[in-house]
């Protein structure tokens, strides 16, 4: 087990134990049942009452393209200066201006007109200076100087090549071509010369020849000019414009079909999925597969499941019993709804089908105790506990963990096995009245300022998405409202999503997990309270206020689909509609204030009975903050619960 206090997880503010000595404040009291002493009696008001009390304590807090060398040349250097020659390959063709410039040079006409414009062999004329000239071309040669002008061109080379430096070698480079017949040199100037008289200056010889040999002849023609000129410049440019011809490969999430590094088949519909639980949560599950044209199976022990309404076939049949499994293995995949199903059996369906999450892993969610040990493995902050199995785990350690709240290690959700403890004796007497339900865990009480959840959906490593977290208030233990985007820091959001995908990839999770944190103290440190294995009661606001909802995300992902985006469509407020609201014959409450509210959404479960505690229903409210959201919430829930 790694030690919080020095594990390495970047972005992560770890909390370890020592640091709670100075978060220990009272707590709110979590009710489980008959009070543990007098003096630290829970409330017992109803969930109605809790909330009200809730509701006043509540305080918001380019590069440019690359020319190609055949037809464009660097267009600022070569414009400017006389590169006449750059035409010799019938490629630089913004060159074209430069003969222009090139005529004006002394004794010039003799050789530019007739390398200046290849294009143009019109000019017979031009090159007909260049026979008198047929044997100087020889000389620039040796001299290199001729460039400009055969005789001359040393004066006019340190005047006009040199200080081009590298444009006007690129022009220099070329007006040895312009005597292409000199550059021809590779071809023998000599068989330039008699071509010079009239043959030349056809051009059907030089800009062919010239042109092929071109690429070749700026630099091995031109030893001291090619230094400048670096012709290379030019084949370093022409590089680089085959690279951009090569485009990316576009990567998709889909091509491979993996989940956890493993390749898997994908399951499109009508396939059928399987489902453990057939409450409200598979209920909703059963409503998204439907949508998405998925056939769905149901595997609930209760007749009146509210799933098997929207279910193809329900297995009315105990979670392990071994006939009801076998038919729940026919369908493509399975999951399940909520934590407290038989681990072992999901274990044994993964044999026969897909199955997620793993059973592996809802058996952890299932023990606190287990499940507070992972955390901690995972470098995250949990608060300060033991775990309690007899009276002999009492020592003096178990008096700095008081005041706290005794928990069952298994089976507690919705407050339920818990009890607030204050004393060393209250601790005794809770556990001889509890000893049939054991073991047990104690948490230390902190100074809880908010409470957070994450609803993270991962495939695997490479693709996770949360969705915003829910600022929950709860009334008695139970979950009230969820107000999103919750009003807290905004770098105090993200790092609870941080730390969600975090413990998210630790676990090699696949599926959709609920992250539950508490923020402690003036430093608002966030701890980890615990998990839960599915979609979660704080995350039912997503069925309205999101593009995506965590139930099509848990059906996206037992596929082997990527999850949908998770992006927040308007700031809202979920509020739990529980069985105390019905009347003493089950009346249903009047749903008129809600229905009438353009920016209300309801949901009822279809339960058949209403018990006070049990979740019946829930509605979203929208408004234009977080804040408001939360206050119009208060005032419907309100009118619905007076009958207003």
């Amino acid at each position: 087990m790694s030690d919080p206090k020095n594990a390495n997880t970047s972005g992560i503010s770890i909390l370890s134990e020592d640091d709670f000595s100075e978060l220990a404040q009272p707590h709110p009291v979590l009710v489980m049942g008959t009070p543990p002493e007098s003096a630290s009696t829970a409330s017992t008001s109803s969930p109605l009452q809790g909330l009200k009390t809730a509701m006043n304590k509540q305080t918001a807090q380019t590069l440019p393209p690359l020319q190609p060398i055949g037809g464009k040349q660097p267009a600022q250097p070569v414009a400017a200066k006389p590169a006449p020659l750059q035409p010799i390959g019938g490629k630089m063709r913004p060159v074209t201006p430069q003969p222009a410039a090139v005529t004006p040079k002394p004794a010039a006409p003799t050789i530019t007109p007739a390398a200046a414009t290849p294009v143009t062999p019109n000019k017979a004329a031009e090159v007909k200076p260049v026979t008198p000239v047929t044997p100087t071309p020889v000389q620039p040669v040796k001299a290199e100087e001729t460039k400009p002008a055969t005789p001359e061109p040393a004066k006019v080379e340190p005047v006009k090549v040199e200080p081009a430096k590298v444009e006007e070698v690129k022009p220099a480079a070329p007006e040895p071509a312009k005597v292409e017949p000199v550059k021809v040199e590779p071809v023998k100037a000599e068989e330039v010369k008699p071509v010079e008289p009239a043959k030349v200056e056809p051009v059907k010889v030089e800009p062919v020849k010239a042109e092929e040999v071109k690429p070749v002849e700026p630099t091995k023609v031109e030893p001291v000019k090619v230094e400048p000129v670096k012709a290379e410049p030019a084949k370093a440019e022409v590089k680089a414009e085959e690279k951009p011809a090569e485009e990316p490969k576009a990567a998709s999430i889909l091509t491979e079909g993996k989940i956890n590094d493993k390749k898997v088949p994908m399951i499109a519909p009508p396939a059928m999925l399987g489902i453990l639980g057939g409450g409200q949560l598979g209920r909703f599950f059963a409503m998204a597969a439907k949508r998405m044209g998925y056939k769905v199976t149901v595997l609930d022990p209760d007749p009146d499941a509210p799933a098997a309404d929207f279910a193809d076939e329900h297995i009315c049949a105990a979670y392990d019993d071994e006939a009801a499994l076998e038919k729940l293995a026919q369908c493509a995949a399975v999951t399940t709804e909520f934590e407290n199903v038989n681990a072992a059996a999901m274990t044994k369906l993964a044999q026969k089908t897909r199955v997620t999450p793993a059973g592996e892993l809802v058996a952890i969610a299932q023990n606190r105790i287990d499940e507070k040990a992972t955390i901690r493995k995972a470098s995250l902050p949990v608060t300060p506990y033991q775990a309690i199995r007899s009276r002999e785990d009492l020592n003096e350690n178990t008096k700095q963990l008081l005041p706290g709240i005794l928990k069952t290690a298994t089976l507690g959700y919705d407050g339920k096995g818990q009890r607030s403890v204050k004393t060393q004796t209250g601790l005794l007497t809770c556990l001889s009245s509890l000893a049939k339900d054991g073991p047990y865990i104690l948490e230390k009480e902190l100074d809880l300022r908010a409470e957070l959840s994450v609803i993270v959906c991962r495939l695997d490593n490479n693709i996770v998405v949360t969705f915003p977290p829910a600022e929950n208030i709860h009334d008695n233990g139970i979950l009230a409202f969820s107000i999103v985007p919750a009003r807290l820091p905004e770098e105090l959001t993200k790092r609870a999503e941080v730390m969600a995908k975090h413990l998210a990839e630790k676990l090699d999770y696949v599926g959709v997990l609920a992250v539950e944190m508490f923020v402690v103290g003036d430093k608002q440190q966030l701890v980890v309270n615990e998990i839960a294995p599915r979609p979660h009661n704080s995350g039912h606001y997503t069925m309205d206020a999101c593009v995506s909802d965590q139930f099509q995300q848990q059906v996206r992902i037992m596929c082997g689909l990527p999850p949908s985006r998770t992006s927040l469509i308007h700031p809202c407020c979920m509020v739990n509609l529980l069985g105390d609201m019905w009347g003493e014959n089950g009346e249903e409450p009047d749903w008129t204030p809600l229905l009438k509210n353009p920016d209300t959404f309801l949901h009822l479960y279809g339960k058949k009975e209403a018990r006070p505690g049990r979740k019946m229903g829930h509605f979203t409210v929208f408004a234009e903050t977080a804040e408001a959201a939360y206050e119009k919430a208060q005032n419907l829930f309100t009118s619905v619960c007076l009958g207003s």
